[in-house]
């Protein structure tokens, strides 16, 4: 099922996880590591000393996939053709850093929410002064001259433009507590998976990715997985689902094959040193991937409701595969 490993769980609309263990793969650029080990010795045989300068620049935050492609001159897409009509699509992943590892939330800003629900209750006091003197002001007239109640078109306006600041005021205030409301619900919830994460993520610490590569767009299909393997050991059975029930060295015979100079490359299929150039994942570039430049819980916010808003995992899959 899907979001079995709440590590992947922050996928993006470019990489979800499925299954146990499902597979996604990753065909490296050039020969050599992409990934500067953390400190805490996180990843380490996955890549280079820090202190070595990256081989390419790394992706500024800012431009798009396109951009980046451009600028180090490597195509945006890949696709292997598998045989039989039956092709797996790689997308590049830009080098880049990001924090891995699960980042303690930050407390919410209740000075800055607090002084928009100030600002929100002024304003409503402010407007309900002004109408209370005119309406007020126009009673006392009516009464000390003994006639009808009676304004002016001056006065109406007036009436009116308090009113609007009333309830512009009364709206404010509203929101910017039910804001403030919802921030501390979200604190608070991030609060509790921190402290219910894995000790393995903790603590949080910059990683570097200083070669782009490029990961399979979606999940090995069982279509994709049964070109290759000529076997399909998913329990949902179905050719345009992620294969399941793979163990790991299934999933590294799997990319072998795959990545076999018969399987569409035109490219060398190996680097130096005979590293395969298809590969899974390290954990570092599943997680940089996944992330999508965000640091929150899941790629989509820090609540469950924000993963089911864009992810079919464990909480939603109502035991069938998707």
């Amino acid at each position: 099922m899907r979001g079995h490993n709440p590590r992947v769980m922050r996928s993006s609309g470019l990489l979800s996880l499925v299954g146990w263990l499902c597979l996604a793969v990753v065909a490296v650029v050039a020969a050599g590591e992409a990934v500067s080990p953390s400190p805490s010795g996180r990843g380490q045989g996955e890549g280079r000393s820090a202190g070595v300068p990256p081989s390419y620049p790394v992706r500024d935050g800012k431009e798009t996939i396109a951009q980046y492609a451009r600028r180090v001159n490597l195509p945006e897409t890949k696709t292997l053709d598998l045989g039989n009509g039956v092709a797996l699509e790689l997308v590049l992943i830009p080098a880049g850093k990001f924090i891995m590892g699960k980042p303690e939330p930050k407390p919410v800003d209740e000075a800055a929410s607090r002084k928009k629900i100030v600002i929100g209750i002024a304003v409503l006091a402010a407007g309900g002064g002004i109408l209370l003197f005119l309406i007020g002001g126009a009673i006392l007239r009516a009464i000390r001259k003994k006639h009808r109640f009676q304004y002016s078109l001056r006065r109406f306006m007036g009436i009116m433009f308090a009113a609007s600041l009333c309830v512009l005021g009364g709206m404010h205030w509203w929101h910017s507590q039910r804001s403030l409301e919802d921030a501390r619900a979200g604190y608070n919830a991030a609060v509790a998976v921190f402290k219910g994460g894995w000790r393995a993520e903790k603590p949080p610490h910059e990683v570097t990715i200083t070669k782009p590569f490029y990961m399979g767009k979606y999940e090995v299909t069982q279509e994709q997985y049964q070109q290759v393997m000529g076997a399909n050991p998913s329990h949902f059975k179905a050719s345009n689902l992620p294969v399941e029930q793979v163990i790991g060295g299934e999933a590294k015979e799997f990319c072998k094959k795959a990545g076999e100079p018969t399987a569409g490359f035109s490219t060398p299929r190996t680097g130096a040193g005979g590293t395969p150039a298809l590969r899974l994942p390290t954990e570092a570039e599943w997680e940089y991937a996944c992330r999508a430049g965000t640091t929150t819980t899941y790629y989509s916010g820090d609540k469950e409701a924000d993963l089911a808003r864009v992810a079919w995992y464990q909480g939603n899959q109502d035991y069938r595969a998707r």
